[in-house]
């Protein structure tokens, strides 16, 4: 088991994709999000040592998510 888990949240699947797997070729444990408010829905079920998150995303944008993230941590 990875000992840091890493949230990816972006809202355009390719760029989504391209930046788990990278990380997972890196040995990370990774998660992956659509949106802001799947990210917080997921943060409630399990912490997460990092979050990368696009700051341009519609509905809940990236700092209101980072925000949200880390009142629930």
């Amino acid at each position: 088991m990875p000992a840091i888990k890493i949230l990816v949240v972006d809202d355009e699947p390719d760029v989504r994709e391209i930046c788990s797997r990278g990380l997972q070729q890196m040995d990370y444990g990774v998660a992956k999000a659509a949106s802001g408010q799947e990210a917080v829905a997921m943060a409630t079920q399990e912490p997460f040592d990092v979050l990368l998150v696009d700051i341009m995303m519609p509905g809940m944008d990236g700092l209101q998510t980072f925000q949200a993230v880390k009142s629930l941590q």
